[in-house]
């Protein structure tokens, strides 16, 4: 991973790439689908997904004529897939959770604004209670 982000900054990996016999070319399908979600973030991500880019750029064709690289592209898409869902799944998750969030804090605002309401009351009548006692 590290040689293609080398070979991608140097603006090399189209010619890097390039010349690649079928069987090769699967094997790195093969890694690119290994790697390209393993590591939790998209530190890989990039770069993988910038090499797939480019595979089925340069070898459509070739695509077109190997059940075995239609597999492997095919098993990757399920795979990118199922972590779209996955995100979909966690972002709606952390919506509701946002939701419950707010929900929560603002019964306790208004929770406070009843209870300082009902403090500011009753420190009132007890002044003016104070008052007339005072007055008298």
């Amino acid at each position: 991973i590290a040689l293609m982000r080398e070979l991608y900054r140097r603006q090399a990996l189209s010619g890097a790439l390039s010349g690649a016999t079928t069987p090769w070319l699967i094997s790195l399908l093969g890694f690119i689908r290994r790697y390209i979600l393993s590591d939790g973030s998209s530190n890989n991500f990039h770069i993988l997904s910038i090499v797939l880019e480019l595979v089925l750029d340069i070898y459509s064709e070739e695509l077109k004529n190997s059940k075995a690289m239609q597999k492997e592209v095919n098993r990757i898409k399920k795979q990118l897939d199922n972590q779209l869902i996955y995100m979909e799944e966690a972002q709606q998750t952390l919506g509701a959770i946002e939701l419950i969030t707010a929900s929560y804090r603002s019964s306790q605002l208004s929770c406070n604004i009843q209870i300082a309401t009902d403090v500011a009351s009753t420190v009132n009548d007890s002044f003016i209670n104070s008052s007339i006692l005072t007055a008298d």
